[in-house]
């Protein structure tokens, strides 16, 4: 998130000017509430997920009808946000970081709600989602209240943010680094 945000310094600019109108205490529902923090953490979680990958499941006794596809009992089969996060027909720019993609959230389509599942979706969400929110907005808000103005060091490369994926992901360059 940090890297997205300052390689688009007026987008930095934006987020600061608007964590900087928060208390001090940076209570829960202003942190919620914060209508550009929030969208960049949805933007970093559709393009950045932690876990992207799938994790199998399997066809219970009965099997299954999905539409008009049967699947057998015993069939393995997964599902995971990726590419659905990168669908280019789901999200114009998909590949693009777009800070304000979520500014307004009621104009998202039908299919950008289903698709926009960092967190997985039903029975099997994750556990730690609530947790997950409260940190992420608590650690944006006070790195960009705190260090603002930051930006990227010059030995920054975009090569080093590219993917390293095992079951979490990292970036290859293991380090994000920060001049103030």
């Amino acid at each position: 998130m940090i890297w997205a945000v300052l390689k688009q310094p007026q987008l930095q600019i934006e987020l600061e000017s608007e964590i900087s109108q928060l208390s001090d205490e940076l209570t829960f529902d202003e942190l919620k509430n914060a209508p550009l923090l929030n969208s960049v953490i949805e933007e970093t979680l559709r393009l950045y997920g932690a876990a992207p990958g799938a994790l199998p499941r399997v066809v219970p006794g009965k099997g299954m009808h999905i539409r008009d596809v049967y699947l057998p009992p015993g069939t393995v089969v997964s599902t995971q946000a990726y590419t659905m996060h990168r669908d280019e027909s789901i999200f114009v720019d998909a590949l693009r970081f777009n800070g304000y993609r979520f500014i307004h959230k009621s104009k998202m389509t039908a299919a950008q709600k289903t698709a926009l599942s960092p967190f997985g979706a039903g029975s099997r969400v994750c556990i730690g989602l609530h947790l997950a929110w409260m940190e992420l907005r608590l650690g944006a808000a006070l790195f960009f209240r705190e260090c603002r103005g930051a930006r990227l060091g010059s030995e920054m490369t975009d090569e080093m943010m590219d993917m390293e994926n095992h079951f979490l992901i990292a970036p290859k360059g293991h380090s994000c680094i920060v001049k103030l």
